[in-house]
């Protein structure tokens, strides 16, 4: 395939700085306040930048679905996660103008998927604006569910070039992989944590857990703060690992030297993340998706040193993660929370039933709500679901869960038939860490609501679903 430049042109230089200029001028005569003229006029020059180049834009979303959830915790405030959705408006803009301009960027060839995503994407905008729940419920059940699934249409125009999807995967990594790391410091810090802002301190009281090893201790009560890092709590911090690690146990067949150094590394973080963050569904999700990483690997002889080298770091990262936990992954597997959470979701189960014989279309979209919440006739009346297929049955009925399953099983067959014809190591592995990843949130979706809405997952989950729809530009082909 011939490669097409997209640097800046002198041109461009120029009509940004201008811009840049003008951005400056904005803010200060905005009257903003000395205080806030710098970050205003900073926030207006990256947005510009973001529009001018988009594909910045793109990778600063996934930083920013890594970092917004800690943001947002520090000021005590939700809008700060409008920084992903104005991050996503501003790359949509840079890449519709570009792709306006320069004909010799846009995608060729038949799409895969199209249809799948489009009859998804679509439904769920239609469900957003009906009738049978609040305008503001559908809203937001849209943006949890759906929103982001525009990635879908943006990672088809950005993986023009081979090296793209690699490098994409590799940030991804590093980016939860940082996640983790400050869900450790977290973790090892414990109350020193709380400190740092009042939001911090009421979310880490809500997430505890009870370690009876550390009950042992001169000193301690036994509750021990559950890490979510940078995230926005530790389900998010536990399903980011998990699909991290499939992601890097993956990259192990395309790396060398001291890369495959890193890559170990950054497996053994977010496997001490992952039990740090005593998430059971993400743990549940890293088991499966891990088996099926290794039958990947077993069945594709250039992947064959996955399996080995991922079978080493794994049993080397699991039980320094467990002795860093200090029995916290015992209790969250076999202690009380365990018995309560099984309870809770066989209830949720029968209300969700019942709820569907009523009405077969389901409650509407944002019915329930986020982190789990069940919402009954009354906002009143709440109970955890917990559970992906539920939560869409019950919002939307049998339709809206068949849409969902089966865009599910149409992305996993068109990814694993990328990773069948896939020419490269490179981009082989890169296939079979994000089929590995979709099958582990798809086990994960059986205890948790939010397997592909939580950031990044969801970030990294559309984005890099865009590469399989016209694999021959991955591949250099077209």
């Amino acid at each position: 395939m011939q490669q097409v430049s997209e640097r800046l042109t002198p041109a461009a230089i120029v009509v940004a700085a201008l811009l840049s200029v003008l951005a400056v001028a904005m803010a200060v005569g905005a009257g903003i306040g000395s205080t806030n003229i710098v970050g205003a006029t900073l926030f207006l020059s990256v947005a510009l930048w973001f529009v001018l180049s988009w594909r910045i834009g793109v990778a600063a979303l996934i930083v920013i679905s890594c970092v917004d959830g800690f943001v947002k915790l520090v000021h005590a405030s939700t809008a700060t996660f409008l920084l992903k959705d104005v991050t996503l408006a501003l790359l949509l803009i840079g890449m519709v103008a570009a792709l306006a301009v320069r004909p010799e960027l846009r995608p060729r060839g038949a799409w895969r998927g199209l249809w799948l995503w489009g009859c998804f994407f679509a439904f769920l905008a239609l469900e957003a604006v009906s009738p049978t729940t609040s305008l503001s419920h559908g809203l937001a059940g849209f943006r949890a569910h759906a929103l982001f699934a525009l990635l879908f249409v943006v990672g088809a125009v950005y993986f023009n070039a081979p090296q793209r999807l690699t490098k994409m995967a590799d940030l991804i990594v590093g980016a939860i992989t940082f996640a983790a790391l400050i869900g450790i410091v977290q973790y090892l810090m414990g109350d020193a944590w709380l400190s740092i802002a009042g939001g911090l301190a009421v979310a880490s009281r809500h997430y505890v857990t009870f370690s009876p090893l550390a009950a042992l201790l001169p000193g301690q009560s036994g509750l021990v703060y559950r890490a979510y890092g940078t995230l926005v709590d530790p389900e998010a911090l536990g399903l980011a690992c998990s699909l991290g690690l499939l992601y890097a146990a993956a990259a192990l067949a395309r790396a060398r030297g001291l890369k495959t150094l890193w890559l170990a590394g950054a497996i053994a973080i977010m496997m001490s993340g992952l039990v740090l963050a005593g998430a059971r569904s993400a743990m549940l999700g890293a088991a499966v998706g891990m088996a099926a990483l290794l039958i990947f690997a077993f069945t594709q002889a250039s992947l064959r040193r996955i399996a080995w080298l991922a079978l080493v770091v794994c049993a080397l990262a699991l039980p320094l993660g467990v002795k860093l936990g200090n029995g916290t992954l015992q209790e969250r597997l076999t202690g009380d929370a365990t018995t309560y959470a099984a309870q809770t979701r066989d209830r949720s189960a029968s209300l969700v039933l019942a709820a569907v014989a009523r009405k077969p279309l389901g409650m509407g979209l944002g019915a329930t709500g986020a982190g789990g919440k069940y919402r009954g006739e009354s906002d009143s009346n709440r109970l955890a679901v917990d559970n992906l297929y539920l939560a869409y049955l019950y919002e939307l009925g049998p339709l809206g869960l068949g849409m969902l399953v089966a865009l599910q099983l149409g992305f996993f067959v068109l990814t694993y038939r990328a990773l069948r014809s896939a020419a490269s190591i490179e981009t082989r592995a890169t296939y079979a860490g994000m089929a590995a990843a979709q099958v582990a949130l798809l086990a994960a979706g059986f205890m948790t609501q939010g397997a592909f809405d939580y950031a990044p997952v969801a970030q990294a989950f559309w984005l890099m679903s865009g590469a399989i729809a016209l694999p021959a530009r991955v591949e250099g082909q077209a």
